[in-house]
């Protein structure tokens, strides 16, 4: 058996370089990995949208024709002050504030509008679930994701601005949706709640999709 002796010596910086080459081409793929599965699991970025309910009504007002014209009460007008005061607190600034066309909705609306040196508008779907679809395509339209619109709606309205939005029905009991009876509107109660639709939202499923927070109302005297 004849052994054969190489006379050039082994190029092992040929060799590392190559290995390194091999890890970074490793490293490239999991990137392209990693965002592949983000973008599938991420929904595209909208607009922040913080929804609340109108402050407490004034009693003892008419119902039928006047039922659009009811007004805050004075538990109302503070209640709206306190939220005012809590976005205040967490440095959340609203660009846009859109009302249903009542005076409720409304009073709530400038308040906190005025509060904030936002612009306030009406929409017809904050009162009506036949627009909702629509809506929310408009929104996502007309408004950016760096963007915060504040919605303020109706305790039976509410509820099907978050359901079109994304929630799961799953979530409800989570986002405080109830239903009185199966022949009944789906209803939230209460006045000292804040739904946000983050502008990135995870994917569709996930109840993380609307948070839910509260906020303290004043004392009655």
């Amino acid at each position: 058996m004849r052994t054969v002796h190489s006379s050039a010596p082994m190029n092992w910086s040929h060799c590392a370089c190559s290995t390194r080459m091999n890890k970074m081409k490793t490293l490239q793929m999991l990137t392209l990995l990693s965002g592949l599965f983000l973008s599938a699991t991420v929904l595209p970025a909208q607009p922040r949208v913080l929804i609340i309910r109108h402050s407490e009504k004034l009693s003892g007002w008419p119902h039928g024709e006047f039922n659009s014209f009811q007004p805050l009460s004075p538990a109302g007008v503070a209640t709206s002050h306190a939220l005012s005061g809590w976005l205040h607190a967490r440095s959340i600034r609203v660009d846009t504030v859109l009302s249903s066309a009542t005076t409720r909705t409304l009073h709530t609306a400038f308040i906190i509008a005025q509060a904030q040196n936002a612009g306030i508008g009406v929409n017809r779907a904050l009162q009506d679930t036949s627009l909702i679809d629509a809506f929310w395509k408009q929104v996502k339209q007309d408004f950016g994701q760096d963007q915060t619109v504040l919605l303020v709606s109706h305790s039976n309205i509410i509820p099907y601005l978050l359901l079109k939005a994304g929630l799961p029905d799953s979530c409800r009991t989570e986002a405080g949706i109830s239903q009185p009876r199966p022949d009944f509107w789906l209803l939230i109660e209460g006045y000292d709640s804040v739904w946000e639709i983050p502008a990135r939202q995870p994917a569709p499923g996930a109840c993380a999709g609307v948070r839910r927070y509260f906020f303290r109302r004043p004392a009655r005297e």
